[in-house]
C-alpha cells in the first residue's frame, strides 16, 4: 500500500515514516536503523527487507540477546 504502483519497492523515506507506526515503540534502535538506511543504502526498500526487518525486530529484540551471527540476517 505504501509503494507507487509502478515501483518494485518503496522509498526509504516512506519506510522510515511507516516503521514507527507499525512497530509502535517495539524497537528502540529504529532511528539508528532509519539513519543507516538513508545514508548507507539510500535506495528502494524491497519486500524482502521490509518483511525480514519485522522478523528481526520480533525475534532478536532491543537487547540483541537472541542474535545469532550465523543466522540468515
Amino acid at each position: 500500500y505504501l509503494k507507487e504502483a509502478d515501483q518494485k519497492g518503496m522509498s526509504v523515506e516512506a519506510a522510515c515514516q511507516s516503521w514507527p507506526v507499525i512497530l509502535n515503540g517495539k524497537y528502540q534502535h529504529l532511528e539508528d536503523w532509519c539513519n543507516f538506511m538513508q545514508v548507507e543504502i539510500n535506495k528502494a526498500v524491497q519486500k524482502d527487507t521490509w518483511e525480514l526487518f519485522y522478523d528481526f525486530v520480533s525475534q532478536v529484540g532491543n537487547d540483541f540477546n537472541n542474535y545469532n551471527e550465523d543466522g540468515a540476517w
